[in-house]
């Protein structure tokens, strides 16, 4: 019913030359970490890159590493290979510098667009909307089928269809801390983050 995604593209994707899957967090990586907390509700995992071959040995064979095939077009161009070749209609759309993914906030909001005729959930923070850490229906697949990839912005994409946001308070309410929707910047972040209370 579910598929995990994690996005690891380009340089962007790097902290002084190193994946941020690689970096270290709580005695293991940051993609042991992402791995196991969607395996409590994925029945499905993929590793969307532009680099496939450091993932090769460094995950378990049942993870599906496939290579971006619009590249360069940020979050939707992991997006259109995913649900692309995805074998669920749903799917939790992570980024590879997010440490503190959380099964249960996914399951919140996939219980949420179950429940709609929206093509996504995501967090709306006092910034705005976040794309990473969404919840995708596989309808999507349509619309990036006829985009015309000009641009790459998530958000004017969805701007047209019906989607949810919720709230961190709406997470709050339900004792989930919305620090999940959180993307490391850089090694030293990393270490400060992991003694902190948001861990």
């Amino acid at each position: 019913m579910l598929t995990g995604v994690i996005l690891a593209g380009g340089k962007k994707d790097e902290i002084n030359g190193t994946l941020k899957s690689f970096l270290p967090f709580k005695k293991e990586r940051v993609i042991d970490y992402q791995i196991n907390e969607m395996k409590n509700i994925c029945s499905e995992i993929m590793i969307i890159t532009s680099s496939p071959m450091p993932f090769l040995s460094s995950v378990p064979t049942d993870i599906r590493i496939l290579t971006d095939y619009h590249k360069g077009k940020g979050i939707l161009g992991g997006m259109f290979s995913a649900l692309s070749l995805s074998k669920n209609p749903y799917h939790w759309v992570v980024g590879c510098g997010m440490p503190f993914i959380s099964s249960k906030a996914a399951m919140y909001m996939f219980s949420k667009l179950e429940k709609s005729d929206s093509v996504a959930v995501m967090l709306k923070n006092h910034v705005g909307e976040e794309p990473l850490h969404g919840i995708y229906n596989e309808t999507l697949l349509s619309q990036l089928q006829q985009f015309d990839w000009s641009h790459d912005n998530v958000l004017d994409f969805l701007s047209p269809l019906p989607y949810l946001g919720v709230t961190e308070d709406e997470f709050i309410g339900i004792g989930i801390t919305p620090s999940f929707a959180h993307s490391i910047k850089s090694e030293q972040e990393i270490s400060e983050l992991a003694e902190s209370n948001l861990t």
